[in-house]
Protein backbone atom coordinates (compact mmCIF):
# COMPACT_ATOMS: atom_id res chain seq x y z
CA UNK A 1 0.00 0.00 0.00
CA UNK A 2 1.30 3.26 -1.17
CA UNK A 3 1.59 6.11 1.44
CA UNK A 4 1.37 9.81 0.57
CA UNK A 5 3.02 12.91 2.17
CA UNK A 6 0.36 15.55 1.96
CA UNK A 7 0.85 19.36 3.59
CA UNK A 8 -2.02 20.39 5.64
CA UNK A 9 -3.10 22.13 8.78
CA UNK A 10 -1.39 19.68 10.58
CA UNK A 11 2.12 20.17 8.72
CA UNK A 12 3.58 17.46 6.19
CA UNK A 13 1.71 14.32 6.98
CA UNK A 14 1.97 10.73 6.14
CA UNK A 15 -1.20 9.23 5.31
CA UNK A 16 -1.50 5.87 4.63
CA UNK A 17 -5.77 5.04 4.80
CA UNK A 18 -9.12 5.95 6.05
CA UNK A 19 -10.54 4.03 8.84
CA UNK A 20 -14.59 3.81 8.45
CA UNK A 21 -16.76 1.82 10.67
CA UNK A 22 -19.55 0.07 8.71
CA UNK A 23 -22.06 1.89 10.98
CA UNK A 24 -20.90 5.39 9.38
CA UNK A 25 -20.37 3.54 6.07
CA UNK A 26 -24.06 2.99 6.50
CA UNK A 27 -24.89 6.31 7.41
CA UNK A 28 -23.28 8.12 4.31
CA UNK A 29 -24.65 6.04 2.22
CA UNK A 30 -28.24 6.18 3.44
CA UNK A 31 -27.92 9.95 3.28
CA UNK A 32 -26.94 9.98 0.00
CA UNK A 33 -30.33 7.74 -1.00
CA UNK A 34 -32.69 9.91 0.72
CA UNK A 35 -31.20 13.37 -0.88
CA UNK A 36 -30.15 11.51 -4.42
CA UNK A 37 -31.07 12.79 -7.22
CA UNK A 38 -29.35 15.75 -5.44
CA UNK A 39 -25.58 16.01 -4.38
CA UNK A 40 -25.68 15.04 -0.34
CA UNK A 41 -23.05 16.69 1.72
CA UNK A 42 -21.45 16.57 5.06
CA UNK A 43 -18.51 16.16 7.38
CA UNK A 44 -16.10 13.61 8.50
CA UNK A 45 -14.60 14.12 12.49
CA UNK A 46 -12.33 12.09 13.83
CA UNK A 47 -8.60 11.20 15.21
CA UNK A 48 -5.29 10.69 13.69
CA UNK A 49 -2.93 8.21 14.91
CA UNK A 50 0.02 8.83 16.31
CA UNK A 51 1.78 8.30 13.49
CA UNK A 52 -0.60 10.10 11.44
CA UNK A 53 -0.92 7.34 9.08
CA UNK A 54 -4.36 6.30 10.08
CA UNK A 55 -7.30 8.80 10.57
CA UNK A 56 -10.39 7.01 11.98
CA UNK A 57 -13.77 8.42 11.27
CA UNK A 58 -16.11 8.70 14.74
CA UNK A 59 -18.80 10.46 13.70
CA UNK A 60 -20.05 11.60 10.42
CA UNK A 61 -22.36 15.26 10.06
CA UNK A 62 -24.89 15.19 7.76
CA UNK A 63 -25.35 19.18 5.97
CA UNK A 64 -27.92 20.62 3.82
CA UNK A 65 -26.56 21.19 0.99
CA UNK A 66 -26.03 24.66 0.23
CA UNK A 67 -25.55 24.90 -3.50
CA UNK A 68 -27.40 26.66 -5.79
CA UNK A 69 -27.64 23.71 -8.25
CA UNK A 70 -27.36 20.87 -5.75
CA UNK A 71 -28.19 18.46 -8.63
CA UNK A 72 -24.50 19.25 -9.42
CA UNK A 73 -22.71 20.58 -7.03
CA UNK A 74 -22.48 20.89 -3.18
CA UNK A 75 -21.65 23.40 -0.68
CA UNK A 76 -21.31 22.85 2.75
CA UNK A 77 -22.09 26.51 4.69
CA UNK A 78 -19.99 27.90 6.72
CA UNK A 79 -22.22 27.68 9.84
CA UNK A 80 -22.00 24.09 9.11
CA UNK A 81 -18.13 23.88 8.98
CA UNK A 82 -17.45 26.03 11.89
CA UNK A 83 -20.46 24.18 14.41
CA UNK A 84 -18.47 20.86 13.58
CA UNK A 85 -14.99 22.53 13.84
CA UNK A 86 -16.42 23.97 17.37
CA UNK A 87 -18.33 20.43 17.98
CA UNK A 88 -14.99 18.70 17.22
CA UNK A 89 -12.47 20.54 19.51
CA UNK A 90 -15.11 19.58 22.30
CA UNK A 91 -14.78 15.99 21.78
CA UNK A 92 -11.03 16.12 21.46
CA UNK A 93 -11.04 15.50 18.00
CA UNK A 94 -10.39 17.45 14.35
CA UNK A 95 -12.07 17.54 10.93
CA UNK A 96 -11.26 14.87 8.94
CA UNK A 97 -12.43 15.63 5.77
CA UNK A 98 -15.71 16.13 3.91
CA UNK A 99 -18.11 13.88 1.82
CA UNK A 100 -20.37 13.97 -0.79
CA UNK A 101 -22.24 12.10 -3.20
CA UNK A 102 -22.27 11.76 -7.02
CA UNK A 103 -25.81 10.00 -7.25
CA UNK A 104 -25.65 9.82 -11.48
CA UNK A 105 -21.59 9.02 -12.07
CA UNK A 106 -18.37 7.62 -10.75
CA UNK A 107 -17.23 8.18 -7.28
CA UNK A 108 -14.20 9.98 -8.33
CA UNK A 109 -13.60 14.07 -8.10
CA UNK A 110 -15.09 16.22 -10.92
CA UNK A 111 -13.39 19.49 -11.67
CA UNK A 112 -15.91 21.48 -10.09
CA UNK A 113 -14.79 19.24 -6.82
CA UNK A 114 -11.44 20.12 -6.94
CA UNK A 115 -12.22 24.22 -7.95
CA UNK A 116 -13.65 23.73 -4.51
CA UNK A 117 -11.62 22.49 -1.97
CA UNK A 118 -9.40 24.32 0.06
CA UNK A 119 -8.72 21.94 2.70
CA UNK A 120 -5.07 20.54 1.93
CA UNK A 121 -4.38 17.28 3.53
CA UNK A 122 -7.77 16.45 4.51
CA UNK A 123 -10.05 14.03 3.17
CA UNK A 124 -12.94 14.39 -0.14
CA UNK A 125 -14.88 11.59 0.30
CA UNK A 126 -17.18 10.52 -2.58
CA UNK A 127 -20.04 8.49 -2.25
CA UNK A 128 -21.74 7.08 -5.73
CA UNK A 129 -23.49 6.17 -8.08
CA UNK A 130 -26.45 4.78 -6.67
CA UNK A 131 -28.32 2.81 -8.96
CA UNK A 132 -26.87 0.24 -8.50
CA UNK A 133 -23.78 -1.28 -6.02
CA UNK A 134 -22.36 2.35 -4.43
CA UNK A 135 -18.91 2.52 -3.88
CA UNK A 136 -17.24 5.24 -1.73
CA UNK A 137 -13.73 6.50 -2.42
CA UNK A 138 -11.70 8.87 -0.75
CA UNK A 139 -9.40 11.36 -1.89
CA UNK A 140 -6.94 13.68 -0.27
CA UNK A 141 -6.36 16.79 -1.33
CA UNK A 142 -2.65 17.55 -1.34
CA UNK A 143 -1.01 21.00 -1.90
CA UNK A 144 1.38 21.98 -5.00
CA UNK A 145 3.93 25.04 -4.10
CA UNK A 146 4.20 26.90 -7.30
CA UNK A 147 6.70 29.93 -7.64
CA UNK A 148 7.03 32.83 -5.18
CA UNK A 149 3.86 34.73 -4.62
CA UNK A 150 1.81 32.65 -7.12
CA UNK A 151 -1.76 30.66 -6.16
CA UNK A 152 -1.07 27.45 -4.36
CA UNK A 153 -2.57 24.58 -6.71
CA UNK A 154 -3.85 21.41 -5.59
CA UNK A 155 -4.34 17.85 -6.89
CA UNK A 156 -6.22 14.93 -5.26
CA UNK A 157 -4.67 11.54 -4.71
CA UNK A 158 -6.79 8.40 -3.76
CA UNK A 159 -6.31 6.90 -0.27
CA UNK A 160 -7.61 3.67 0.60
CA UNK A 161 -10.69 3.23 2.95
CA UNK A 162 -10.22 0.62 5.55
CA UNK A 163 -14.29 -0.48 6.30
CA UNK A 164 -14.58 -2.12 9.64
Amino acid sequence: MAALLASGLWGDMLITMLVLDLRHRQELLDHARRESPRECCGILIGGRSQSQSRATVSQVLPCANASASPENRYLISAVDLLAAQKRARQRESAVLGFYHSHPHSAAFPSVEDLRGAYWAGHSYMIIGPLDGKAEIRSFLLCQEEGPRRAPFRFHFEEEPVLTL
